[in-house]
């Protein structure tokens, strides 16, 4: 799999191939679930749970910082495939999917993941990214464009002591 990567790192191409990577699987997943014998609910999440959101996982605390477009095109795959495991109706609200089969908003999964991170990196004396969530007086300003806020910055209310954030 990977990242595919552009010089301005927008994104857009990285967001392209994993979309088209997931609606082969959710063709997978139409098929099984609208048999008569299809799936259960249960098997169906586990399939995209393997199939689909760990490619959505994939490099999420760099893909943080997508435009909101390309972050509602991931959560369009998300909430097909939460649909189809459901075999909820194309009106049903994305909310109430979430609801239904315990899976997070996936803004709330990347936050995880990077949390996952910060801990990892936090719990390790010499790891290579410790500086990364390290204060530092570039963080403070605040002065970032949409989506670039450091990770340091989203992380650092959860990870640090109240005498750095």
């Amino acid at each position: 799999m990977g990242l595919v990567f552009d010089s301005k790192l927008t994104w857009n191409d990285h967001v392209n191939y994993v979309v088209d990577k997931c609606k082969k699987h959710l063709n997978l997943m139409t098929a099984i679930a609208e048999n008569k014998w299809g799936e259960s609910k249960k098997v169906i999440l586990v399939i995209y749970k393997s199939l689909i959101r760990s490619i959505l996982d994939y490099g999420d605390i760099a893909l943080d910082s997508v435009s909101d477009t390309n972050k509602r095109k991931l959560d369009s795959i998300q909430v097909q495939a939460l649909r189809i495991a459901c075999g909820a109706a194309r009106g049903t609200s994305t909310a109430a999917l979430q609801v239904d089969t315990g899976e997070p908003p996936l803004q709330l999964r990347r936050l995880q993941l990077q949390l996952q991170y910060a801990v990892k990196v936090k719990a390790l004396k010499d790891h290579p990214a410790s500086g990364v969530f390290r204060p530092h007086w570039l963080n403070r300003t605040k002065k970032y464009k949409e989506n670039t806020d450091p990770i340091f910055n989203k992380v650092s209310s959860f990870i640090l002591s109240k005498q750095y954030c």
